[in-house]
């Protein structure tokens, strides 16, 4: 497999939980075996549904922008801010909100890319079955 390169500003945005999210990297693409990179891009407001993920850990780093995190049952929150790093491992309940007036911008790495929502539609696109856990579609809305 050849080296993939793209521009973010070529990928296309989907709403995807709820928020602007870029479908960079997935194994739906030839050659890749479990890597998930995409890329959220939140206006302000903006929040992912609460979720979590049965296998998949998940690496967020924070690109641009400033927003909150919100992890466990509680929803305890995280401020992010441009270098910001956090790490989800599985099975864990979290969400992400764009809490600033300005635009946010921030990268999730997955593995193993199986079972994330996060690009659910792209990868039924090209015909790969995954699996996806909602919870309760309408709990962004609550989200501080």
């Amino acid at each position: 497999m050849p080296v993939m390169v793209l521009e973010l500003d070529d990928v296309p945005a989907e709403i995807v939980r709820g928020a602007s999210v870029k479908v960079a990297i997935t194994p739906a693409d030839e050659g890749v075996k479990q890597t998930v990179l995409t890329v959220g891009v939140f206006e302000p407001g903006q929040a992912l549904v609460p979720h979590s993920h049965d296998k998949s850990e998940e690496i967020y780093l924070c690109l641009e922008g400033e927003g909150t995190f919100y992890h466990g049952k509680e929803m305890t929150a995280v401020p992010l801010k441009p270098g910001t790093i956090i790490f989800v491992p599985p099975n864990t309940l979290h969400s992400t909100k764009n809490t600033s007036e300005k635009q946010f911008k921030i990268a999730f790495f997955m593995s193993p890319g199986t079972d994330s929502g996060s690009y659910l539609s792209a990868m039924k696109k090209k015909g790969v079955n995954v699996t996806d856990r909602w919870l309760q579609p309408d709990a962004a809305k609550n989200i501080r």
